[in-house]
This record gives C-alpha cells, sequence and structure tokens, in this order.
C-alpha cells in the first residue's frame, strides 16, 4: 500500500492550520450532547483530536490513521497530555478495517471523506447505521466545489518558518459522482433512536 502523505506529512499540519482553526469552533457545536466513543478519522497528527477532546469532556475517542508518515506526530501529541493518554487509542488501520467499539456516540470525518470510493462511503454508511448509537452523530465536511469539475492549481497557504517559505498548492479533475452534486460545508448525521 502506498502512502498518498510520504512526501507531504510534515508540511500538513503547519499548512492547514488556519483552516482547521476555522473547524475547531462549528466541531464544538456539532458534538455538543454526545457521547463516547468518538472515532476521529484520518486524525493526522492529532489537532482534530484535541478539538474532539476538548469538545466531549471523559469521552474515549479512538484516532484511526492509515497513514504512518501523517500519524507519526499524533502519539506524540497525545502522550503530552495524561488525560488525552487515558482517553486516545490511536490505530494505525483504514477505518473500514479499523477494530472499532461496537455502539458509538460519534464519528468525526474533517477533510478525509472524498479519500474513500463510493462503495467505501457505502461502507461507512452502513457501519454507521449499524452502530451509531440513538442521538448520536457523524459529522463530516465537504469542501468546495460541490460537483465534479477541474479546479486549476492555486495556492492555498504560504506559511514562512525562519527564513524558509513553505507553500501549499492544489489542483483537482473532475471524477463522476454517484450522489450528484453536494453543498460544501459541514454536515451533521444524527443517530436514529434504534
Amino acid at each position: 500500500m502506498t502512502d498518498e502523505y510520504e512526501r507531504s506529512a510534515e508540511f500538513v499540519d503547519v499548512l492547514l492550520a488556519p483552516h482547521r482553526a476555522g473547524l475547531g469552533p462549528p466541531l464544538s457545536a456539532a458534538l455538543r450532547g454526545t457521547t463516547g466513543p468518538i472515532v476521529d478519522v484520518g486524525a493526522g497528527g492529532g489537532q482534530g483530536t484535541r478539538v474532539i477532546a476538548n469538545s466531549v469532556a471523559e469521552a474515549e475517542i479512538v484516532a484511526v490513521e492509515p497513514s504512518m508518515t501523517s500519524r507519526t506526530t499524533l502519539p506524540a501529541r497525545v502522550s503530552e497530555n495524561a488525560e488525552l493518554r487515558d482517553r486516545v487509542t490511536v490505530l494505525p488501520e483504514h477505518l473500514l478495517e479499523a477494530a472499532l467499539p461496537h455502539r458509538l456516540g460519534a464519528l468525526v470525518a474533517m477533510n478525509v471523506i472524498g479519500h474513500f470510493d463510493a462503495a467505501g462511503r457505502q461502507a461507512i454508511w452502513t457501519m454507521l447505521a449499524d452502530r451509531l448509537a440513538p442521538g448520536g452523530r457523524a459529522v463530516l465536511n465537504l469542501e468546495p466545489p460541490g460537483a465534479p469539475v477541474t479546479v486549476p492549481e492555486s495556492r492555498f497557504a504560504d506559511v514562512r518558518i525562519g527564513p524558509r517559505r513553505y507553500e501549499g498548492r492544489d489542483r483537482a479533475e473532475p471524477v463522476p459522482s454517484p450522489i450528484g452534486p453536494v453543498e460544501p460545508g459541514m454536515h451533521v448525521i444524527n443517530g436514529g433512536d434504534a
């Protein structure tokens, strides 16, 4: 299996910090009233894991990150805080291969749902239907555009550390979506009463 973050992992937290800071308050609001365990899908270096921990006091958190290079700082971030060491489990598997708790209070998938193909997304929805506790939530965000279109290369971040400058650029080519256009933004799926 190739690690798509092998070349960029060391820069992801730095380049995406402003964007992720903006996700913190709406994520906290979306998790209000939930309980654990909470699965942090694609936990990366653990910035979102800390937001989850601060938002849902005492909840068990399962941080799932299959990319070894992205995951390298996650255990260090968790170990820096005694409370997190007691509450967070780091799993190196892909979400659909991970040994998750049978019942989930919430699942958080920030900036990650696009990493799953149509069959993978369907497997996630099926897993949530089986495991999401009544009143539980799945929280995910969708970045623009909401339809498959070409996105020309553009700079999304420009950060200086010491005398060096780090620049993040991205581009996209359309791939047909089996679900059609979707609205960008944060989405919350509430668990039923089953």
